[in-house]
C-alpha cells in the first residue's frame, strides 16, 4: 500500500511539474510590436524601469496605466503610449508575470506609489488586461480620480458599480 501511495505521489508531482513547464513555455510565445509600429515609434527611446514602460509627458498631473492583453508584449502598445504622451498624459504599461495581467492585478499600486506627482489616474487594458484592470479598479475606486477605461471584449458590464467605458 505504501509503495502505491509513493508511486502515485511521485506521478502526480511529475505531472504537475510537466504541466507548469508546458504552461511556462507556451506563455513565452508572445505577440510583440509589429514592423509598422517600430517604424512609427522609436521603441529604443522608451523608458523601461522597474518592469514598466513609461511614456512620460512633461509636467503632466494625469497618468494612464494600461495593462497589456494576454501574451502581448507591453511594447506592442507603444503607439498608444506615444500618442497619449504627445497629448499631455503620462502613460505606464507594465510587464506582467508570464505575460498575463491577471497574475498581478495590483501592479498599478506600485506605479502610483512611484509617481507621487501625478494626481489623477486612469486605468485600463486590452482584453484580459482590461479585466485585470477592472479587478484593480473595483477594489481601489478611491485611488482612481477619473473614469477607468477598459478594452475587454465583454459586452455587458463586468462590475455594475464601476464607471466603465467599453470599446
Amino acid at each position: 500500500m505504501k509503495k502505491i501511495l509513493k508511486i502515485t505521489g511521485i506521478t502526480l508531482l511529475a505531472l504537475l511539474i510537466l504541466a507548469f513547464g508546458a504552461f511556462y513555455a507556451w506563455s513565452r510565445f508572445t505577440y510583440g510590436p509589429s514592423e509598422a509600429l517600430i517604424k512609427q515609434v522609436n521603441t529604443e527611446q522608451v523608458q523601461h524601469k522597474s518592469g514598466v514602460y513609461t511614456f512620460e509627458a512633461p509636467k503632466s498631473d494625469t497618468g494612464i496605466i494600461f495593462y497589456p492583453g494576454a501574451k502581448v508584449e507591453p511594447l506592442a502598445y507603444a503607439y498608444i503610449g506615444n500618442a497619449l504622451m504627445k497629448s499631455g498624459y503620462s502613460v505606464f504599461i507594465p510587464d506582467m508575470p508570464f505575460s498575463f495581467a491577471i497574475f498581478n492585478t495590483n501592479k498599478a499600486q506600485d506605479i502610483m506609489t512611484n509617481h507621487p506627482t501625478i494626481k489623477h489616474w486612469y486605468i485600463g487594458g486590452h482584453s484580459l488586461g482590461g479585466a485585470a484592470a477592472a479587478m484593480y479598479a473595483e477594489k481601489n475606486q478611491s485611488k482612481l480620480g477619473l473614469t477607468p477605461v477598459f478594452e475587454t471584449g465583454i459586452k455587458t458590464p463586468l462590475y455594475s458599480q464601476l464607471p466603465i467605458v467599453y470599446r
